[in-house]
């Protein structure tokens, strides 16, 4: 499942915070539980339509700041294999510091996905159990909570979400 961010909060003067509204984008639901990330990626449709470049993705982009135009990716964990629209950590120990910092940052960028998948089981009860239905039950379930999910955001992000239930990042204003 994907997710996005975008919500400001007011913070101390001369700092933003940047809050995330954990909204679902896509979901491949109805896999075996038993499957790996890695595998249950090999057979989700978002990444054939990947494959395929038929997934209406923005081009590439300027990095803030730069005139380094990077593609827009999905960031993945090591079970996933790279691709240009699939970033995943530097596997390994001694990394020399780009990679460490690399790592690091993208580990904070999966951190909105992890607190969209916290935020759906802390509201939807189902979750903190096997689903006690059918394969195919369960899958309408999933979905029908994501949908669910980003209704409730929509209509009241602050009262849906508070605020200590997902991790903000504190950014130094720089102007």
């Amino acid at each position: 499942m994907a997710s996005h961010t975008g919500r400001r909060r007011p913070t101390l003067p001369g700092f933003k915070c940047q809050q995330q509204l954990a909204k679902t984008t896509s979901g491949n639901v109805g896999t075996n539980g038993r499957i790996s990330d890695g595998g249950a990626w090999g057979k989700c449709k978002l990444k054939l339509a990947l494959d395929r470049n038929t997934v209406n993705i923005p081009e590439d982009n300027n990095l803030a700041l730069t005139t380094t135009k990077v593609p827009y990716v999905i960031v993945a964990d090591d079970a996933f294999p790279l691709s240009v629209n699939l970033m995943k950590p530097y596997p390994g120990r001694g990394l020399n510091d780009k990679e460490m910092i690399f790592n690091y940052r993208l580990s904070r960028a999966r951190r909105a996905s992890e607190n969209a998948f916290g935020i759906l089981a802390a509201r939807f009860q189902i979750f903190k159990q096997r689903i006690p239905t059918s394969p195919m039950n369960a899958t309408k379930i999933v979905m029908a909570c994501c949908v669910l999910h980003n209704f409730l955001i929509s209509i009241n992000p602050a009262l849906y979400i508070p605020a200590f239930s997902i991790d903000t990042e504190v950014i130094e204003k720089r102007e």
